[in-house]
């Protein structure tokens, strides 16, 4: 389909618009969520591999939020902030010195979203080697 193309049917540019879309959305999300830019880097292999980093995270984004959306409809941002929010605690035996992590307050909204990933989170501490 080309703009000489004189067949063009609405439905062939509302198609088209929606591809746009979707770029744009994708361009966004690495330009704020991600930071992808400025890249501070000077040598080309540590450009590629900075590219590379933000390319991962990105396909990772859209696959956690391609779960999450089949259980809840959630924002990419919401779904970070949810995740940053899910804190645990390290505590240090006095006499054996041996550490726990003991998992905190857990939203719904995470749990939600521990669960479109296959995740279970449990409340009991755990030992860390």
């Amino acid at each position: 389909m080309t703009l000489k193309d004189k067949n063009i049917t609405y439905e062939d540019i509302l198609k088209q618009y929606g591809r746009l879309v979707k770029i744009e959305d994708c361009f966004r999300v690495n330009k704020t969520t991600l930071k992808m830019r400025p890249i501070y880097h000077f040598k080309p292999e540590r450009v590629r591999a900075h590219v590379a980093i933000c390319y991962m995270a990105f396909s990772i984004i859209r696959q956690l939020e391609y779960r999450v959306k089949l259980i809840k409809k959630i924002s990419i941002g919401s779904i970070i902030e949810e995740l940053n929010s899910v804190q645990s605690s390290i505590y240090v035996h006095k006499v054996t010195k041996d550490r726990y992590r003991v998992p905190g307050n857990f939203s719904n909204e995470a749990r939600k979203i521990y669960q479109a990933i296959g995740i279970t989170r449990t409340t009991d501490a755990h030992p860390l080697l």
